[in-house]
């Protein structure tokens, strides 16, 4: 398949080989038609070197230009330094003023702090016995303060003791709801009675449910109801097992009309042998047709040519003189042949159609056959999981009759369904009441607590006695304290502000010196400005001058532009014409390289038709020979001798002379024989090196099948290395659990990951089990 796809190719590199090598001529000649190159490339130089002359003269305008250009920006930026000087000069001036503006602003601010703060002395003077009574009206709020915490406590006891006797209440009414609740027949003495003596009541009460034995009638109903559930499993159990076989039957009866008309496995392999045969055959009638049709096409342009006489009289091959009686009868011919190939294939063409109808009848044959196929498929393993089923039900029913005969014993007798219900409603209403005894005991010790809890309250208000809090006295002493707290804090504050009064004064002091040294500088920079003596009027004249040079020199730079414009545009037009040139040769040149190369390509094309007729003759009857080999040793000789066809299709001989293809046979014998063929193919391969070698690497090649057809594969390659010496030694690379539990291995490595990330390698032949 290499070889004819490699010739194809060539064929193809060939035709386009020649083509380009006739395009590229053509278009040669059609682009230089009339065109004297070595004229036009002449008179091109010679307006490029004008060119260049006219550019150099425009050169030296431009670089006068630029030198007049440069000095008027060397006397306008002396101007614009004098400028910036006495802008510099003036904004200094209007510094110093602002800065002596900031200071008189700072000495008007420090006079009036200190007037500010002589009249906060005269203020801390009147402050000082207010603040000298803080100590003796915190004495008071604090008194004020422990009477009020005591009235509040009086008032919180009370109100525990308020709360007590609802809670007692309240428990109380609980209990004899829970008792009322939960009255019943089956219990007489489980009412209430006497509500003047609590304490006794309760324990009555009490007393009366603790005598009830209520698990004994709970396991006594528990066993009722397992007998009357399992009686109704027994019998749900027993319907289903009656259903399941009446299927079943049903099932087995479809499975017997299935197989009346055969088994239709061996009717689809009949149909699948009869369409390979016919796909086969459409496969030779195509062949046959195209090689045809490409005779009758490779006839028809002698023949044209012939009879356009294109030859000039004289024959392509031998080169003598054609006559024209010779050209009539060799055109005669070559029309017969062409009539004759033309009808073979037409009548290929038609045998074609032909089959492909076959083909589609046997297809919806084979269809109808599968169908019945997978119906019989399906309806057995129907069969099958009824079976099963019918088989676990049947055991379910053993179980069930024999939990329902251990449950109800010998001393039992079966109880009725009043029974049970009689027993349920006792078991209902006791556990009713044993809810209601513990709800009463919680209550009852809910009011022995209450009990502790009002005497300790009352023993708490006797402790506290009476209080004598005065909430208006109390508010009136803590005014007069937070009065007093802040007379305290402003006289700190005042006394703060009192100890900087000598740093505003010398600040003030130090201000006014500033002021004097700013009026000296301001008369030293109006001095130097006088002295400057810049005028406006200088710049706008410097401006005026560098503009007017910069003007001539924009001017000389375009023209000298255009000069180097053209000058470029004469000098691609050489390039041009030289490169027009160069390409017109290169086409020339190329073309005769592609047409050498068609004609080698030519050649090669014949080469690899004879390689290929070589190969098939030498290589497919020694790759049969050694796969059957292989399938004998690997179907203990039931399977003797295999075939390739043209296509390396396999076909397997079934006795001496009847072959099938591969296709007709089971999956398992399917792999059996494409392993023998790989491993034929890998022998013939290494057995043409120099040291030939002895061992084979499989790698993840049973992914891809189930357990039983692995075991298999397994088992044919331990035959195998056990009788080929070019096997003796194989590697197995599989990550699936059963493959290293053959015992066809011996030795197991396995790589583990290590808890620092790395890999290690484990002999695991001794311990390999499925599990692992």
């Amino acid at each position: 398949e290499a070889v004819r796809l490699a010739q194809e190719a060539i064929g193809e590199e060939r035709t386009r080989a020649a083509a380009n090598a006739d395009a590229l001529g053509t278009i040669a000649t059609q682009d230089m038609g009339e065109r004297d190159l070595p004229a036009e490339i002449a008179a091109a130089e010679a307006e490029l070197a004008s060119a260049r002359e006219f550019a150099a003269r425009r050169s030296a305008e431009a670089a006068t230009a630029r030198a007049a250009l440069t000095t008027a920006n060397e006397e306008s930026e002396r101007v614009r330094l004098r400028a910036e000087q006495d802008q510099a000069l003036a904004r200094e001036i209007a510094g110093l003023e602002a800065e002596r503006g900031r200071i008189e602003t700072r000495i008007e601010g420090l006079d009036v702090d200190l007037v500010r703060l002589q009249e906060a002395a005269t203020r801390r003077a009147d402050l000082l016995p207010i603040a000298a009574t803080v100590e003796s009206l915190r004495r008071d709020v604090e008194n004020w303060e422990r009477e009020k915490q005591k009235e509040l406590t009086i008032a919180e006891r009370t109100r525990s003791l308020a709360g007590i006797a609802d809670d007692r209440t309240n428990a109380v009414a609980i209990v004899r709801r829970l008792v009322d609740g939960s009255t019943t027949a089956h219990a007489p003495e489980w009412m209430w009675r006497n509500e003047a003596d609590l304490d006794t009541e309760i324990a009555r009460l009490l007393t009366v449910s603790s005598a009830f034995d209520i698990d004994a009638d709970r396991q006594r109903l528990s066993r009722y109801e397992s007998i009357s559930s399992k009686r109704t499993e027994l019998k749900r159990s027993t319907d289903e097992l009656d259903r399941y076989r009446a299927a079943l039957g049903k099932l087995r009866g479809q499975e017997e009309q299935l197989l009346a008309t055969g088994d239709p496995s061996a009717e689809i392999a009949r149909l699948q042998s009869a369409i390979t045969d016919q796909r086969q055959l459409a496969v030779r009638n195509e062949s046959e047709q195209q090689q045809a049709t490409a005779q009758a096409r490779h006839l028809a342009p002698l023949v044209e040519n012939l009879r356009k006489r294109t030859f000039d009289d004289h024959c392509p091959t031998c080169g003598r003189s054609i006559s024209e009686s010779e050209a009539a009868d060799v055109i005669a011919t070559l029309d017969q042949q062409i009539a004759s190939w033309q009808g073979i294939a037409a009548q290929r063409r038609d045998d074609s159609q032909k089959v492909r109808v076959r083909v589609s009848e046997l297809e919806v044959e084979l269809t109808t056959a599968q169908q019945r196929a997978n119906s019989l498929i399906e309806l057995r393993t129907r069969i099958s999981n009824g079976e099963e089923k019918t088989a676990e039900k049947e055991v379910e029913v053993a179980r069930l009759t024999s939990d329902l005969d251990a449950l109800q014993g010998d001393s039992i007798a079966p109880a009725t369904d009043a029974e049970i219900s009689d027993l349920r409603e006792r078991v209902k209403v006791l556990s009713d009441v044993s809810v209601a005894a513990q709800g009463v005991a919680q209550r009852y010790a809910q009011l022995q607590e209450l009990a502790k809890r009002e005497q300790s309250e009352q023993a708490t208000l006797a402790e506290l006695g009476v209080s004598a809090y005065d909430a208006a006295k109390h508010l009136a002493a803590s005014e007069a304290l937070d009065e007093a707290n802040r007379a305290a804090a402003t006289i700190q504050t005042i006394d703060r502000d009192l100890g900087r009064r000598d740093d505003i004064a010398s600040r003030r002091e130090a201000s006014a010196g500033e002021i004097a040294t700013i009026a000296r500088d301001l008369d030293r920079v109006a001095k130097d400005r006088i002295t400057l003596s810049y005028q406006d009027d200088e710049s706008r004249s410097a401006r005026e001058r560098a503009s007017a040079a910069a003007e001539s020199d924009r001017q000389a730079t375009s023209l000298l532009h255009i000069a180097q414009t053209a000058e470029r545009e004469r000098t691609s037009d050489v390039g041009r014409l030289q490169e027009e040139q160069r390409r017109w040769q290169q086409q020339l040149d190329r073309s005769a390289v592609l047409r050498r190369e068609a004609d080698e390509l030519s050649e090669m094309y014949k080469e690899f038709a004879l390689f290929d007729q070589f190969v098939a003759a030498r290589v497919a009857p020694r790759l049969a020979e050694q796969t059957s080999e292989l399938l004998e040793i690997a179907t203990d000789g039931k399977y003797t001798s295999v075939e390739f066809d043209e296509n390396y299709g396999i076909h397997v001989f079934d006795g001496v002379t009847e072959k099938f293809p591969i296709e007709s046979f089971s999956g398992g014998e399917r792999d059996v024989v494409a392993l023998c063929a790989r491993l034929a193919l890998s022998q013939l391969i290494g057995s043409s090196a120099a040291h030939p070698p002895s061992f084979l690497v499989l790698d993840e090649v049973f992914g891809a099948l189930d357990r039983d057809r692995r075991m298999q594969l397994l088992e044919l390659l331990g035959r195998i290395s056990e009788s080929i010496e070019a096997f003796q030694q194989m590697f197995i690379i599989s990550h699936v659990d059963d493959v290293r539990t053959s015992p066809i291995f011996s030795r197991v490595i396995r790589i583990v990951e290590t808890p620092n990330g790395s890999s290690r390698i484990e002999d695991a032949t001794a311990s390999a089990s499925f599990e692992e």
